[in-house]
């Protein structure tokens, strides 16, 4: 029974190295995204879930305290920005309007080079937060073009 344990920790040990080298070297690269491809790349030979890549991220970080700083700093610049950030605002206003004039969340995600995921939590969380009025209109554009299915 040792040895599982033993064994246990070398293959957790191995997995958080794979995971803090990934998330440093792949700089762009979400949570999220790291999980995918880790688990998509049989050279890795294990899945994993996007709360355990953050969680070995920080496991990581308490075996290289020398990376401290630099591993918090990419957490900071991979945070979701807000509508503080005028480019943010910018792209809500663009996909509201795109929305009006009867563009889907699919084409307007691709069309500004957005995931699908970003443009529809722009329109249905972002735009309510900054003009609830546009996102009433908004809201009422997307159900008829759902009932309609005449998106472009």
């Amino acid at each position: 029974m040792a040895d599982n344990l033993h064994d246990d920790f070398v293959e957790r040990d191995r997995r958080i190295e794979i995971v803090g080298d990934l998330f440093l070297s792949e700089e762009e690269y979400s949570t999220r995204q790291i999980s995918t491809i880790i688990s998509n790349n049989s050279l890795y030979g294990f899945k994993i879930s996007n709360a355990t890549v953050s969680d070995y991220i920080q496991r990581y970080k308490n075996k290289h305290p020398e990376k401290v700083e630099e591993i918090d700093s990419l957490i900071e610049a991979k945070k979701a920005k807000s509508l503080k950030d005028i480019n943010v605002k910018k792209r809500v206003l663009t996909a509201a309007n795109l929305v009006l004039n009867g563009y889907s969340i699919e084409s307007i995600a691709t069309k500004l080079g957005e995931t699908v995921w970003t443009i529809y939590r722009d329109v249905n969380t972002r735009l309510r937060q900054f003009d609830p009025d546009l996102y009433l209109s908004v809201k009422t554009a997307l159900e008829m073009h759902s009932r309609n299915h005449n998106t472009r």
